[in-house]
């Protein structure tokens, strides 16, 4: 959020994952809603998933697959493009309008930490393939139907 890396980054071992106070009282009101949440989330990546479908098939992109018998938890959506260029440039084409589109995970062994223990390129070629080419879209329970049409609007557009 404050911008110091580009992704989510493994900077050293261990971990600091106390919340403030403040984020606590936040926490606490969203349990309260979880219900409501739940329920926009799902449906922004209903809409996603339904309206990207067709564009999806016709340029090769992957979107999420869900086994009939399995349950969303409807936390991120993403797309997966078909190499490294293509996903980077979907992520300027989208921030030219305003959208932003993200990059889903570095691979831990690629990471600073990682790296201090042996971790290097090729060491775990499918990792570093999905974080190449896997991007999330916007998803959040404050997104409204405008927002979601504009989002996928756009996405319709792209051909590279």
């Amino acid at each position: 959020m404050r911008h110091e890396v580009n992704k989510y980054d493994w900077q050293q071992v261990g971990i600091n994952a106390m919340i403030s106070e403040l984020s606590a009282a936040v926490l606490l009101d969203q349990l309260q809603m979880i219900d409501d949440i739940q329920t926009k989330r799902h449906h922004v990546w209903n809409i996603y998933q339904n309206e990207l479908h067709g564009w999806a098939n016709k340029h090769s992109i992957a979107q999420p697959y869900i086994e009939e018998v399995c349950e969303i938890s409807a936390h991120c959506y993403y797309l997966r493009f078909n190499n490294a260029q293509q996903s980077t440039d979907f992520i300027s084409y989208m921030a030219q309008d305003n959208i932003q589109v993200l990059s889903h995970f570095r691979p831990l062994h690629l990471s600073p930490a990682g790296k201090a223990f042996g971790g290097h390129v090729g060491q775990c070629p499918n990792s570093e393939l999905l974080s190449d080419t896997l991007v999330r879209l916007p998803l959040h329970p404050y997104l409204t139907e405008s927002d979601v049409q504009r989002i996928t609007n756009r996405i319709q557009r792209f051909t590279k």
